[in-house]
């Protein structure tokens, strides 16, 4: 709890320390952006059945172990589509993959009266939505959407195309794979004809084949929209938010949270050392379980940042 709330004050700062700016005008790197969801392309959220530039279900079934029950997630499911920032001044694309994610929230419960609504999608992602003897099973589906002209906000790395989705290097590389897959092709290699690709000559060859790769990258990007050449996406380092919630929204969340967490985490504490001194534990042992907890916090701490909701 305490390194939970020690993000958060993170997250916070970095929110305080970041200006918005316009898409128009946003350099390359990490940054705030304000505006509108747009759909890239059309499409339905499952269960609400709204205009959805983004959705993602998570499908869960009651299970008992014992006396206890518990939601058990059987499938997670989502839409893999990329959606437009629009902030009047232009438009950038969102990839929201490992985001923290701040947006529309809805349970879908299996019953009675919802079966008909909800069976058939269950069934169209390969999910029985009965049980043994023909009993109903308990489920529900956790629906997250980001509507079509909801707001939006998201602070993420800036990036080019060419640096992410269509990775040039790697679209070189198996471009070269082709080439030394085809006989004809490397026989142009061979330009003393002698039937050996000496070094020379494959470093001659690579170059000359570089050359057209570029020019076609060239003319490939010359082609693409102004606003299909610019992505947001996580940063390799730092923090992700997509948000149909506005900044001052999230800061406020933050303010009364971060508190809120490192006074639960500080109290655990003192009640955790108590109870060891009650039970007759060592200053040893005891000193030993909270650096253990520290070390355990510090690791959850890492570990969430790299695996963001929605990831």
């Amino acid at each position: 709890m305490l390194f939970w709330s020690l993000q958060i004050f993170y997250k916070k700062r970095q929110l305080e320390n970041t200006p918005v700016s316009k898409v128009r005008s946003a350099a390359m790197g990490v940054v705030e952006l304000s505006g509108m969801a747009r759909l890239r392309k059309p499409q339905k959220s499952p269960l609400s059945n709204m205009d959805a530039c983004w959705w993602n279900c998570c499908v869960q079934e009651l299970r008992s172990n014992g006396k206890s029950t518990y939601w058990a997630t059987i499938k997670q499911i989502g839409s893999q589509d990329l959606f437009y920032l629009d902030d009047t001044t232009g438009r950038v694309l969102v990839n929201p993959c490992g985001a923290e994610l701040h947006i529309l929230n809805n349970t879908y419960e299996l019953n009675a009266m919802t079966r008909t609504h909800i069976a058939p999608v269950l069934n169209g992602w390969g999910l029985n939505d009965m049980g043994w003897f023909g009993f109903e099973k308990r489920m529900r589906i956790i629906e997250q959407v980001i509507p079509d002209c909801a707001p939006l906000f998201v602070m993420g790395e800036l990036i080019t195309m060419g640096e992410h989705l269509d990775d040039r290097q790697a679209r070189f590389n198996e471009r070269l794979r082709a080439i030394k897959a085809d006989p004809v092709k490397m026989a142009e290699a061979d330009t003393n004809h002698d039937g050996n690709i000496d070094p020379q000559e494959w470093d001659a060859f690579r170059a000359k084949q570089e050359e057209e790769f570029l020019k076609e990258e060239m003319a490939r990007s010359a082609q693409m929209p102004n606003e299909d050449q610019m992505l947001v996406k996580a940063p390799t380092k730092g923090t992700f938010i997509v948000s149909t919630e506005s900044e001052q929204e999230l800061l406020s969340s933050y303010q009364w949270l971060a508190p809120l967490a490192a006074f639960i985490g500080i109290t655990l504490t003192v009640v955790g050392v108590w109870l060891g001194l009650m039970a007759g534990w060592t200053p040893t042992i005891i000193l030993l379980l909270v650096g253990a907890g520290f070390v355990v916090g510090l690791f959850l701490k890492q570990f969430s940042s790299n695996f963001a909701i929605g990831g």
